[in-house]
């Protein structure tokens, strides 16, 4: 049924959860994976070269790791290490673009599961990636989220 699954991943215990199921649902509908983490230039305009060199380099870490799960599977893997630009995009746009370039027909990605005032101030990626997909959009919850 699917063939080229999306996953958006950060370093939350909830991102690992919807990873380790997006690598399961690649493997049981022999699908292609793709891993991106997106780092958000706009939340970081303060920021000093060396800061960002540093998310970067962090944000890599993150794929690889990633990788090597979905290796450990036996599931064909890509990663994309993403940037929101300093005009113009957020991170929901940014994955959604990507998720389209890289043809899925299944984007999966964790809820930090925030309501309220925590919602209206963070925003909420999921929500905006579940506006904008084309595809399909599998939002898993991670333990200590409402979930509703």
């Amino acid at each position: 049924m699917y063939t080229h699954i999306f996953v958006a991943i950060d370093s939350s215990q909830v991102s690992d959860v919807a990873l380790r199921h997006a690598i399961r649902l690649a493997k049981d509908q022999g699908a292609q994976l793709h891993i991106a983490h997106v780092i958000d230039i706009l939340d970081m305009t303060w920021a000093m070269p060396d800061i960002l060199d540093t998310y970067r380099e962090q944000g890599q870490i993150l794929l690889n790791r990633a990788l090597d799960l979905a290796r450990q599977a036996s599931v064909p893997a890509t990663t994309s290490l993403l940037e929101t630009g300093v005009v113009g995009n957020r991170p929901a746009e940014v994955l959604t673009q990507r998720a389209q370039e890289v043809a899925a027909d299944l984007v999966v990605l964790g809820s930090h599961g925030y309501r309220g005032l925590s919602h209206f101030f963070l925003g909420s990626v999921a929500e905006g990636v579940a506006r904008l997909s084309r595809a399909p959009v599998l939002i898993v919850h991670g333990p200590g989220s409402s979930g509703n």
